[in-house]
Parts: structure tokens; sequence; C-alpha cells
């Protein structure tokens, strides 16, 4: 049974900055190439990194959301419920006040609704934008 305070922050809308320019690029591939695992890989990093570009004013309308991540002990029962393959950060006995982790998008996204079954809120994870307007 889900039973768990929430703490809760209103974030104001605005408008972002989304995305990166092109020395925001070359900053980071430079930053990581020594980091990956292979060099040959710097490529495929970089084509990865160009879809940030080109760096665009996004409208972030006001929403609510938690004040902190989820913990493991609040995800613990939705997952121990339904039975269902737990996040890394449970598997490896972590404890409840911890932060989960290793959660897939799936697990996440059901989470969201499930809690909202319990607590009558219309829970969803932030959208791209408004996760980085955070």
């Amino acid at each position: 049974m889900w039973s768990s305070s929430i703490e809760l922050v209103d974030v104001p809308g605005g408008t972002l900055a989304m995305g990166s320019d092109e020395q925001e690029i070359d900053r980071c591939v430079e930053e990581w190439r020594e980091h990956l695992v292979d060099p040959s890989y710097v490529s495929v990093f970089r084509s990865w990194i160009v879809k940030e570009h080109p760096r665009h004013p996004v409208e972030v309308a006001p929403f609510t959301a938690w004040r902190y991540p989820v913990t493991n002990g609040q995800l613990r029962p939705y997952v121990e419920g339904l039975g269902i393959e737990a996040p890394e950060s449970l598997r490896e006995g972590l404890p409840d006040d911890h932060p989960a982790w290793g959660v897939s998008l799936g697990l996440a996204q059901g989470f969201a609704r499930w809690v909202g079954e319990h607590d009558g809120q219309p829970w969803r994870l932030p959208s791209e934008a408004e996760w980085e307007w955070m």
C-alpha cells in the first residue's frame, strides 16, 4: 500500500533556451573524448550530441513536481505489489531513503500512474524541457 509524504514544489513557467550551440558541442566532445571506451567512438558520440543542435527557445508552462527524487522506500511497494523486476538500487539492497536508480522508463511511467491511483493526482514524468528547466 502506498503511504508516503511527498514534498512538492511549484515550478514557475518561462522560456528555456533548449539545446546546444556548436561551441558547446565541441566542448562536450573534447571533455568526454578521453573517457570513451574506444577512441573510434568519438564520431559516433559527436553525432549523438549534435542532435541537441540548434539551441532554440521553448516555452515551459508552470507545473508542480516532486522536490526530491523517488526513493527506494517509495518505489518498493509498487515493485513488490506487482511482482515486477526491481531496479538496480533495490536489487543491491540500498536503504529506503536512497534515491532509486537503474529504473527503466516503463517502470517510472508505471510508478507515476500507480501513485496517482493512490493519491488522486495525475502524476507523470516531466518532459525533457521541464526537466531541463528545473
